[in-house]
């Protein structure tokens, strides 16, 4: 993740962190199961598998989505107003609704 959004490890690691603590991650094995203790999770973790996963008690409307650049770097020009959120801005909260799209599909699809 931290190669993908280019940021630091401990960027993703404290937003990780957070979502764990908060309960809607979690790390597992290859095969969904916990791990039997810390020791083994950091052996995991080395060796690169340890795997995040949704809880069981995921609550999707409590999840907000990726984190954000500003979350990731604190940087006050990827914040609300900021110039490089307003220049990377894919304005995806303005997408219209698939209602809205299959609206003027739907016609031609039951002819």
């Amino acid at each position: 993740m931290a190669k993908i959004f280019r940021v630091s490890g401990a960027a993703i690691s404290g937003w990780m962190g957070r979502r764990i603590k908060a309960g809607m991650i979690e790390r597992v094995d290859e095969n969904g199961y916990y791990f039997p203790d810390d020791k083994a999770l950091e052996t995991a973790k080395r060796k690169g598998i340890a795997y995040l996963r949704a809880t069981e008690t995921y609550q999707n409307e409590t999840v907000k989505g990726l984190p954000t650049p500003f979350d990731l770097t604190g940087d006050p020009r990827w914040d609300e107003g900021g110039d490089l959120l307003h220049m990377y801005d894919l304005e995806l909260d303005k997408r219209p609704s698939d209602r809205q799209v299959f609206t003027g599909v739907n016609p031609v699809l039951t002819n």
